[in-house]
């Protein structure tokens, strides 16, 4: 008799970047700049950052309006040589079905280009999704919809020898739309949904430890301290503007400043409770947003001093939520 064991699989190690490739389904779902932020597909990766702790960092995100799989490829390089995210989303090819003189074998050879590019790179790793289906005014008929669904067929039952693959054609409804094809809300916490699990089943991320005094700042001595001053989020004197619009009472700790916009309709509490080390910093929100796109963030008061950075450093940020 022989007895064969199996070794349980083992994760990915990646680092705490995500990277989306695409069209507007992926450049609008959040950030695409510095100062530009997307409210048209409303935050899918910016669910999946709250679910698993991957950040989508406007760098890496490689979506662009109206844009097909074969223009995709003009970005696969950015991807491939992203220094932030190991991990990629390309999840949808609905412009494949609106080009003309586009078949579904020119979408298939194209994503497998693009999946052969991740497959030859060690360390950087594709999730392929089968894409939405469309309503009202966007739906699509006759031969685009037979490939559409053939392709989702495709992803689900071929490329899923290669890479990890999600489905969010099924249950995905008109009532997840902005306008009958971009996520709105609803469809970007189920898109959300179907890809977290995935994620985590199949990726680990190396955990970043968390400041334990404040004088973890980089330096000679701690080469990979804090490049902000108060790390352990200490007193109060911080600053809140009236764009927050936070209540009476509310605090910030020192050294740090809120920004906040088209926060009609909502209020914010901020304040301070005991943590295993230094203060917790706690925002409360309530209300009813009236706008979209309304943000808040904070950030240190003072700049980033780089003296002691060199070229090819990376720069990773973490908190404990």
């Amino acid at each position: 008799m022989s007895l064969l064991v199996n070794p349980v699989p083992r994760r990915q190690p990646i680092r705490r970047g995500l990277g989306l490739l695409g069209d507007s389904f992926s450049g609008n779902c959040h950030t695409i700049a510095a100062t530009a932020f997307g409210t048209e597909a409303y935050g899918y990766a910016g669910m999946i950052a709250a679910r698993t702790g991957l950040f989508p960092s406007y760098p890496d995100n490689q979506g662009k309006l109206g844009d097909h799989t074969g223009q995709f490829l003009a970005r696969l390089s950015a991807c491939i040589s992203s220094s932030t995210a190991d991990l990629w989303l390309l999840l949808s090819r609905t412009n494949d079905s609106t080009t003309a003189g586009m078949s579904l074998a020119d979408t298939k050879a194209n994503v497998m280009k693009i999946v052969t590019a991740f497959l030859n790179t060690p360390g950087k790793y594709l999730i392929v999704g089968t894409g939405t289906p469309r309503f009202g005014s966007r739906a699509l008929i006759g031969q685009a919809l037979a490939d559409a669904i053939a392709y989702k067929d495709w992803v689900l039952n071929y490329m899923s020898q290669f890479v990890p693959v999600v489905n969010i054609w099924d249950g995905f409804t008109e009532a997840m739309t902005v306008e009958g094809l971009h996520p709105n809300i609803l469809g970007a916490d189920f898109i959300s949904s179907r890809v977290v699990p995935i994620i985590t089943a199949d990726f680990e991320f190396p955990g970043i430890p968390l400041p334990t005094d404040a004088g973890d700042i980089y330096s000679a001595i701690r080469p990979f301290g804090c490049l902000n001053a108060n790390p352990m989020m200490l007193g109060t004197g911080g600053t809140l503007p009236a764009g927050v619009n936070a209540v009476a009472g509310s605090v910030l700790a020192d050294g740090y400043k809120a920004v906040g916009s088209a926060l009609t309709g909502i209020t914010t509490r901020w304040f301070k409770e005991p943590a295993a080390y230094g203060e917790a910093q706690c925002i409360e929100l309530g209300g009813n947003m009236a706008l979209a796109g309304g943000y808040i963030y904070v950030q240190p008061t003072a700049n980033v001093i780089n003296t002691n950075l060199a070229a090819g450093d990376v720069i990773e940020m973490v908190s404990a939520v």
